[in-house]
């Protein structure tokens, strides 16, 4: 027969048992997340994309690493892939900002203008303006409208012209490095914001 000091010692073992899975569990995630980012930024994207899935795999209703795996694929030029990807980490992170200008991002090179300038709003009403994403959503954010307007004002004529200026502008991004979104850290939420969810599941 069992003593009530035998049932609190049983308990007290469950519970640290408990505590110490969720520890490893927590370490175990740490770590896929930090390998992830790692192999990204040193352009290894189909170990970081195994990895990726690994996360997806732990916390399966979580945006991030969809939202990974879609950046992976939009640097490579996959954008059928790229799109469904971040739709999926939108779906279930709608505070990822960073998603919102990746998809921004991918429908300015589809031409999608509209849905463009509507995912480049979202993801940069729930960025702070410091964070180093922010400048280069802006300046597509702009780029978009200006192009809208050039089409409303001069329809189809004005189609060449503004597939010209976008032309130009994939160009010049082409020069520059991959985004970064990946890697770098959680875009911070202006104060004016409701408070915005870490974009990766780290405790």
């Amino acid at each position: 027969m069992q003593t009530d000091s035998t049932r609190e010692t049983a308990s007290e073992r469950a519970a640290d048992a408990a505590a110490a899975d969720a520890a490893a569990a927590e370490h175990y995630l740490e770590l896929l997340i930090t390998t992830g980012e790692e192999l990204a930024r040193s352009f290894e994207p189909e170990q970081a994309e195994e990895i990726f899935q690994k996360i997806a795999a732990v916390v399966p209703g979580h945006g991030y690493p969809h939202r990974a795996v879609g950046e992976l694929d939009l640097n490579r030029g996959e954008l059928d892939r790229a799109r469904a990807s971040l739709e999926t980490a939108i779906e279930r992170s709608p505070e990822d900002a960073r998603a919102h200008m990746l998809l921004g991002d991918l429908l300015l090179q589809v031409d999608d203008l509209e849905g463009a300038s509507r995912a480049l709003e979202t993801g940069l009403a729930q960025t702070d303006p410091s964070h180093p994403l922010y400048a280069k959503a802006t300046s597509q954010l702009a780029l978009s409208r200006r192009l809208q307007s050039i089409f409303v004002a001069r329809g189809p004529a004005g189609l060449e012209e503004a597939k010209e200026r976008l032309a130009r502008f994939r160009a010049q991004s082409a020069d520059s490095p991959p985004t970064e979104a990946v890697a770098d850290g959680p875009i911070p939420a202006p104060e004016t914001e409701p408070p915005r969810f870490d974009d990766s599941p780290r405790k």
